[in-house]
């Protein structure tokens, strides 16, 4: 039960992190973002992709890319998976390469 409240707080502390970086990068602190909330309705422009992905990279220490969630390969379908991402796409791959981190190891 305990590994379970630590992941569950886990989860929260990223999501929270994660609102921080999207304020941050867009220079509003009103935002109004739930995990459901499509990043494309904050308004972001390409060059605020790039930012956000750095301060992922940075706050989570992780490699992270956009292209990373795009699961089409042609351009038009790259511009429109782009469009679907929500907040919780980007938590979620946060903690898959946060997990892929920490590896268990074997004796």
């Amino acid at each position: 039960m305990e590994h379970q409240e630590d992941v569950m707080a886990d989860a929260s502390s990223t999501f929270e992190t994660v609102k921080e970086i999207l304020k941050d990068a867009l220079g509003s602190e009103s935002l109004e973002i739930q995990p459901n909330t499509e990043l494309i309705t904050l308004g972001l422009e390409s060059i605020d992709f790039l930012d956000i992905q750095f301060r992922v990279e940075r706050a989570f220490a992780i490699q992270f890319s956009f292209e990373d969630l795009v699961k089409t390969k042609g351009l038009e379908d790259i511009v429109k998976d782009l469009e679907k991402i929500t907040v919780q796409d980007l938590l979620n791959e946060i903690e898959a390469k946060k997990g892929a981190l920490v590896s268990p190891t074997s004796n």
